[in-house]
């Protein structure tokens, strides 16, 4: 694993023709991870991951954001909410 700039850390796992990299909020803990051909530079690959990280992040922010805009009572919520 190593750090990269703006607080994200990045981690690469090969397993024979494929690579999983993971990507990591350090300061909220937020982690997403994508597969790709471990024949592409890991440059491409990183900059892949860090996209999904700021959309995933951009994404909660903004449902976070509606959430505080709507009664309690009228939110939808999933099994795991309760």
């Amino acid at each position: 694993m190593r750090k990269s700039s703006g607080d994200i850390l990045i981690e690469f796992i090969q397993q024979g023709n494929y690579i999983k990299v993971s990507a990591v909020d350090a300061r909220s803990g937020l982690e997403v991870s994508i597969v790709g051909d471990a024949k592409q530079p890991r440059c491409v690959l990183e900059a892949v991951a860090v996209r999904k990280l700021m959309y995933v992040r951009r994404h909660r922010l903004l449902r976070e954001a509606n959430m505080n805009c709507v009664p309690r009572k009228y939110r939808l919520t999933s099994g795991w909410d309760m």
